[in-house]
């Protein structure tokens, strides 16, 4: 478990929430067929530019600019292109895990871009990209 850790959040930005739980003991008993049909649904699991353009409601993406497993930020902007109601949100400093991270909260991320009702007084609205008409 210790060397997941650098792959999926900064140790200098763990909460001290989080530090305090063994946060990947979950990894150790996910059952075989479970992994699997996850690995399956990443690989199989495409849906096209046209299933996306129908989503009719507001999408909140958000992508780490550090994650070192998978290539967020090109996913995100992948998918913002092509969702009519979506907010890109790229997390500059964050890695796979930013949920783990001190100072990351959904619902501040939400309320930033008119998905919620204010939650914090912090503001994270300086790292949002409102979704532009397609010419």
């Amino acid at each position: 478990q210790d060397i997941l850790y650098p792959l999926l959040v900064k140790k200098s930005r763990l909460s001290k929430d989080a530090s305090k739980y063994n946060l990947l003991s979950p990894i150790d008993y996910v059952p075989t067929e479970t992994a699997v049909w996850r690995c399956n649904m990443m690989r199989l699991g495409v849906v096209s530019p046209a299933e996306l353009a129908s989503v009719e409601c507001p999408v909140l993406l958000v992508a780490s600019a550090g994650d070192m497993l998978l290539p967020s930020t090109e996913e995100c902007a992948r998918l913002n292109s092509y969702l009519p109601k979506s907010y890109k949100f790229i997390l500059p400093d964050s890695g796979h895990a930013p949920l783990l991270e001190e100072g990351i909260y959904v619902a501040d991320l939400m309320h930033d871009v008119g998905l919620a009702p204010d939650c914090s007084s912090s503001s994270m609205s300086d790292s949002i990209e409102e979704k532009r008409e397609a010419p």
